[in-house]
């Protein structure tokens, strides 16, 4: 019986009703996690299981985090588990803290020039490497490059939020995308569209002598759909 598998180290894993030895088991940091994991605390790591046994059709059983077997192909060779489940909104006590559409938002309008630095910082940590990106881009060339433009009546259309995934207390991600539309001084119109899992992690400022915890956005992957 032999299964390359990859989950979280939230899952547990036997094998005919024992345990994987550790030698057939790495861990590894979640690569998506790399920039702001110095931020919060318990963010799920990766377990690789190299599950290789001498009897045929041995019963590898796999439970996620809260104890429900997960079902999967008994046939396969090749399993990966690390892409958790996600719900289809945000659950109302963190949208009642939190905007992630419009902090999406900004942070789009602050690439066309459309609001200002100081604006879209509000809504990162100071020395993340998602300020640093935005404090390179504001200082950069490649600012200078956006074409005169107005924004259309309405900016924004076919917002969507959903793939809501909680890590921990302090961190989740979700799908954010929509269509920016453009007017130029040329008369053209251009759509911008955005598709990208936003991370938000919840921080303490420490310049902030409220002493006062808030959702900052610290990371943000494009999104690729599995057909392309």
């Amino acid at each position: 019986t032999y299964m390359s598998l990859k989950a979280t180290d939230k899952h547990s894993v036997t094998v005919a009703g024992s345990s994987v030895p550790a030698a057939a088991v790495s861990d590894t940091a979640n690569a998506d996690f790399e920039a702001f994991s110095a931020y919060v605390e318990g963010l799920p790591k990766i377990k690789s299981y190299d599950i290789a046994i001498l009897k045929k059709d041995a019963e590898i059983v796999i439970k996620d985090g809260a104890g429900a077997v997960v079902d999967y192909d008994k046939g396969t060779r090749n399993l990966d588990l690390t892409a958790m489940k996600g719900q289809d909104s945000v659950p109302e006590n963190i949208a009642a803290e939190v905007d992630v559409l419009q902090i999406a938002k900004n942070w789009s309008l602050f690439t066309s020039q459309d609001l200002s630095f100081y604006k879209v910082a509000e809504s990162l940590i100071k020395s993340s490497y998602q300020y640093q990106v935005a404090t390179k881009y504001a200082n950069g060339i490649d600012i200078t490059f956006t074409s005169v433009h107005t924004l259309m009546d309405p900016p924004f259309t076919g917002e969507s939020v959903k793939n809501f995934v909680q890590y921990t207390d302090d961190c989740f991600s979700v799908d954010i995308s929509f269509v920016k539309h453009m007017l130029l001084s040329d008369g053209q119109t251009v759509d911008v569209p955005m598709n990208d899992t936003c991370f938000f992690v919840k921080y303490d400022d420490p310049e902030n002598y409220n002493d006062t915890l808030s959702w900052k956005l610290v990371g943000m992957k494009a999104v690729v759909n599995d057909a392309e």
